[in-house]
C-alpha cells in the first residue's frame, strides 16, 4: 500500500505536501508508533522485525492465550444467557484460529530458513526480508487482536454481538434528506450519493462493520488501526489544506447557538461552517468509515435510541510533538466538529437526544484503559442485561411443544423418500449432535414453571392427533394435560404425580439423562382466552389488567397478521412478563419490527423471548397413504 503512494509522490513537485509527507515519512512512523509507553503493543511496524527474530516463541502462547479468553467469553455467555451460540462469537473465534494457524506456518518457516543450507560454507541465501515481513505480521496481528480485547474487556459491557454488519440498503431516504437539506446548494455530498444499498460505480454495498455491539445495543464499538503516517498520506492524496485556517476559532458561536439559518443550509452559520469543512474531507477512507456509521446508525435504533457510536483510533497520537501531529489534531478537530453539526440536522431519537458520535485518540481513556487483571472479573462485566430473561414462569410455545414431543428430538428416525426438505435437514442435524435439542430445551426449562395458552395447546392438539405417530402421541399426553395419547383430544383424566410423568417422559427417549427430575411436568395450559379482542382489552386497560407490555401493543398484534395461537402466545406472555420460549423466529422478530416502527419511549419494554435456534417437526405419518 505504502509503495504505491510514493510512486505518486515521485511525479509531484519537492515543495509539494505530499512530497514533504514522503521525505518525513520513515522518522514519523520510528516517533509515532512509540511515543507513548501504553502504545507498546500497538508499536510494532518499526519493530517486529528484530523483536521476532530475538523471541519469535512469545507469539503461540499470546495467541493461545488470546484465544481462550474468547472461548471463556463464550463459554460464559452460555451460561448467563442460556443459549447455546451467541451472535458473531463463534466465527470470531474461528477467525482467531485460522490467524495463529498462519502465524504457526510463518514461525516454522523462519526457523527452517535460519538453518544453513548446503551450500559451500553453509551460508543460508534465502530472501531474508520476505521472511522478516511474514514474520512482522504474525507479531502485528496478535498485538491489533490483543488491543481490540482489551478495549472490548473495558466498554460498557452488555455485550451483545462481535463483528456485525449492518445492511446499507435502508439509508436510501436519509441520503436525499440529508443532501436536500444539510449541504451546500448545488453539490450533493458525495458520500450520501449511493442509492437502494448500491455504490457510484454500481457494486452492491457489504454493509457497515461494527467491532462490537456493547452497553445492550446502545453503543457500537468501531477500533480502526490506521497509523498517523497513514493518515497523513490519505489526507494529502485528498487534497487536505496544511496549515492554520485563518476562521477555524474565528465563531464565537457554537453550533447549537441560535444565529438565524442561513439559505444554503437551513441552519445557523457556525453549524454550516462545520457541515461545509465536512464536505471537504468525505472522501478521506476514514471519514467515510465513520460516516457511513452515521447513515447506519439512523436506522438501527436500541429501542428507539440511538446507538453511540465510538471511534478508537488506536495508533494516532494527535498530541504529540513530532511532524505531523499538529495537522492530524487539527484534521480530528474539524472531524468531531462536522459529525457534531451533522448530528444536529437530524431528527431528535425517541429519548429526545441526538445521534452521538466520539472519536477517541491513543492517550483517551477509552484507548488506554486496562481490564481487571481477573478474567472472571472482566467477563461478568460484559455479560448482557437478560434481567427477567428466564422468569419464574415460562411460557411455552407450539413450537416447543411439537420439538419435545418430536421423534426426531428422541431416537434415530429414518429418511423417507416422501419427506418433506425441511424434516431432512432436521433429521441430518440430529444425527451430527443426538439430543441436543432435548437437552437444550431441558436445560432451560427445569425448575420453573411451565405453562400455555389455550389456543396454543389446541393448535397442537390438532397437530398431534392429525400427523403425529403414536410415540409422539405418547408424548404429547405427558407434556400437556388433556391431550390423550391415543387420539391427541382433550380428556378429563387427572395428570399423574409429577415424578412419575418425568419417569414416563424419560422411558420414550433414547438420552433419559438430558431429562431432569425438575421438569415440571404437565405443562399448564391457561384458562382464558387470549385472542386479538382480548389484546386490544388489555391494551386498554393496563392498569387495571396488570398488564407488562404497553399501550402500542394493540398496534403490533393488529399489523402482524399473525394467527391465533402465535398472537395468544407472544402477547400473554408480553403481557404477564413470562419468558417465552419459541423457535418462532419470524414472529419475534417482526414484533421487534413493528414495536420500534410505533415506539413511544425507549422504557417501553420487550416482550422476553428464548429463542431456540434448532426446530424440529413432527415425524408426521405420510398424507398420501401408509408408508412406501
Amino acid at each position: 500500500m505504502l509503495t504505491n503512494h510514493y510512486i505518486a509522490i515521485r511525479v509531484l513537485s519537492s515543495d509539494s505536501p505530499l512530497a514533504t509527507l514522503q521525505r518525513h515519512a520513515t522518522s514519523w512512523t520510528l516517533h509515532m508508533c512509540c511515543s507513548d509507553a501504553n502504545m507498546e503493543s500497538d508499536c510494532l511496524i518499526t519493530q517486529a522485525g528484530e523483536a521476532i527474530r530475538n523471541d519469535p516463541s512469545t507469539i503461540m502462547p499470546r495467541w493461545a492465550a488470546l484465544v481462550g479468553e474468547y472461548e471463556a467469553l463464550r463459554d460464559a455467555l452460555q451460561d448467563h444467557t442460556r443459549q447455546p451460540h451467541w451472535p458473531g462469537v463463534a466465527p470470531y473465534i474461528a477467525m482467531l484460529k485460522t490467524e495463529a494457524s498462519l502465524a504457526e506456518k510463518a514461525i516454522k518457516q523462519e526457523r527452517l530458513d535460519a538453518e544453513p543450507t548446503s551450500d559451500a560454507g553453509g551460508s543460508n541465501n534465502k530472501d531474508s526480508s520476505k521472511i522478516s515481513f511474514a514474520m512482522s505480521q504474525a507479531f502485528t496481528n496478535i498485538a491489533a487482536r490483543e488491543t481490540m480485547w482489551r478495549i472490548v474487556k473495558t466498554s460498557p459491557g452488555g455485550i451483545l454481538a462481535l463483528d456485525r454488519k449492518f445492511p446499507k440498503s435502508a439509508v436510501k431516504a436519509a441520503a436525499v434528506e440529508l443532501s436536500e437539506t444539510s449541504l451546500r446548494k448545488g453539490r450533493r455530498y458525495r458520500r450520501w450519493g449511493s442509492v437502494g444499498g448500491m455504490n457510484a460505480n454500481g457494486s452492491r454495498s457489504d454493509g457497515v462493520f461494527v467491532n462490537a455491539v456493547v452497553d445492550d445495543g446502545f453503543e457500537w464499538l468501531r477500533v480502526l488501526t490506521l497509523t498517523t503516517q497513514q493518515l497523513l498520506v490519505t489526507m494529502a492524496e485528498n487534497g487536505w489544506e496544511w496549515g492554520e485556517d485563518s476562521d477555524d476559532d474565528s465563531d464565537e458561536d457554537g453550533i447549537h447557538s441560535g444565529d438565524e439559518g442561513t439559505e444554503s443550509y437551513g441552519v445557523n452559520k457556525a453549524t454550516a461552517r462545520a457541515l461545509s469543512k465536512l464536505e471537504d474531507i468525505a472522501d478521506i477512507p476514514l471519514v467515510e468509515t465513520i460516516l457511513d456509521l452515521v447513515d447506519v446508525a439512523r436506522e438501527n435504533r436500541s429501542r428507539g435510541a440511538y446507538p453511540h457510536i465510538c471511534v478508537v483510533l488506536t495508533r494516532i497520537d494527535d498530541e504529540s510533538s513530532v511532524k505531523g501531529a499538529s495537522e492530524v489534531a487539527r484534521f480530528l478537530r474539524v472531524l468531531r466538529d462536522g459529525l457534531t453539526a451533522l448530528a444536529s440536522t437530524f431528527d431528535h431519537d425517541i429519548d429526545g437526544n441526538y445521534l452521538r458520535v466520539t472519536v477517541h485518540t491513543s492517550r483517551s481513556k477509552r484507548a488506554v484503559a486496562q481490564s481487571p487483571s481477573d478474567l472472571s472479573t472482566a467477563l461478568q462485566s460484559l455479560m448482557p442485561d437478560i434481567s427477567n430473561r428466564l422468569t419464574p414462569t415460562l411460557n411455552i410455545d407450539t413450537s416447543i411443544l411439537i420439538a419435545l414431543a418430536s421423534d426426531i428430538s428422541h431416537k434415530p428416525v429414518e429418511i423417507r423418500s416422501w419427506f418433506p426438505h425441511q424434516r431432512v435437514d432436521e433429521i441430518t442435524h440430529e444425527r451430527k449432535k443426538p439430543g441436543q435439542m432435548l437437552q437444550s430445551l431441558c436445560d432451560v426449562m427445569r425448575g420453573h414453571k411451565l405453562v400455555c395458552t389455550r389456543e396454543a395447546a389446541s393448535a397442537f392438539r390438532a397437530m398431534v392427533r392429525d400427523m403425529g405417530q403414536v410415540s409422539e402421541k405418547t408424548r404429547a399426553a405427558l407434556l400437556v394435560w388433556g391431550c390423550d395419547g391415543e387420539i391427541g383430544v382433550a380428556t378429563d383424566k387427572e395428570p399423574g404425580p409429577r415424578d412419575a410423568l418425568v419417569a414416563q417422559f424419560r422411558a420414550l427417549t433414547l438420552h433419559p439423562t438430558y431429562v431432569p427430575d425438575d421438569l415440571k411436568l404437565p405443562i399448564t395450559v391457561i384458562d382464558e382466552a387470549w385472542n386479538m379482542e382480548h389484546i386490544k382489552h388489555v391494551s386498554a386497560n393496563l392498569s387495571a389488567c396488570r398488564s407488562k407490555m404497553p399501550a402500542i401493543a394493540c398496534n403490533v398484534a393488529q399489523e402482524m397478521h399473525a394467527s391465533p395461537p402465535t398472537l395468544s402466545v407472544f402477547f400473554y406472555g408480553w403481557s404477564l412478563g413470562h419468558t417465552t420460549i419459541t423457535t418462532n423466529s419470524t414472529a419475534r422478530n417482526k414484533i421487534t419490527r413493528l414495536l420500534e416502527k410505533h415506539r413511544t419511549s425507549s422504557r417501553e419494554a420487550n416482550p422476553h423471548v428464548w429463542l431456540s435456534r434448532p426446530v424440529r417437526s413432527l415425524n408426521g405419518t405420510n398424507p398420501r397413504g401408509p408408508d412406501e
